[in-house]
């Protein structure tokens, strides 16, 4: 995992094949010095800086800007586990959408609007329209495929081929 915003460069890599598991760190904020890694827990097995390897008994010393930097790293792990989430559920919603979508058209078709999916351009629902190719359904029909796909006042739903 990376981040790099303006002038700021975070990598960090958590390797969970190793017993313990073990992290590597790459930071560099603004212009400072470059800093270089590894951890187990909270221990930090060496450390380098600017490419120079700090002796194991001077680490130490670092401790204040190690532990800014493992805060942002936390930060980091923190914000890309919402990100897995988040893109899990737009995964199952996207799915939901495109199982409503095939409904739609197959009561489209079965209905006798449409001949098949190709002769569909455009769609739109929400709670006040349901288009079809750019044209509203009789207020009925259109009151019909409301009822039956719009979940909630908010809800909206389109699709746009131009082939």
């Amino acid at each position: 995992m990376y981040e790099n915003s303006g002038n700021t460069y975070l990598y960090f890599d958590d390797d969970s094949s190793s017993v313990p598991p073990k992290a590597t760190v790459v930071y560099r904020n603004e212009r400072g010095p470059l800093y270089t890694f590894h951890m187990v827990g909270d221990k930090v097995l060496d450390l380098t800086v600017d490419g120079r390897a700090v002796p194991s008994d001077s680490i130490s010393s670092y401790k204040p800007v190690i532990q800014e930097i493992t805060v942002l790293v936390e930060r980091a792990r923190v914000q890309a586990r919402l990100d897995r989430e988040q893109a899990e559920r737009d995964r199952k919603r996207a799915a939901e959408d495109r199982a409503i979508m095939q409904s739609i058209v197959d009561d489209l078709v079965k209905d006798g609007l449409v001949s098949n999916k190709e002769s569909i351009h455009s769609l739109k629902v929400n709670a006040d329209e349901f288009l079809l190719n750019g044209k509203p359904l009789p207020e009925a029909v259109q009151k019909k495929y409301i009822a039956k796909y719009v979940t909630g006042k908010g809800y909206s739903l389109s699709y746009h081929n131009e082939d």
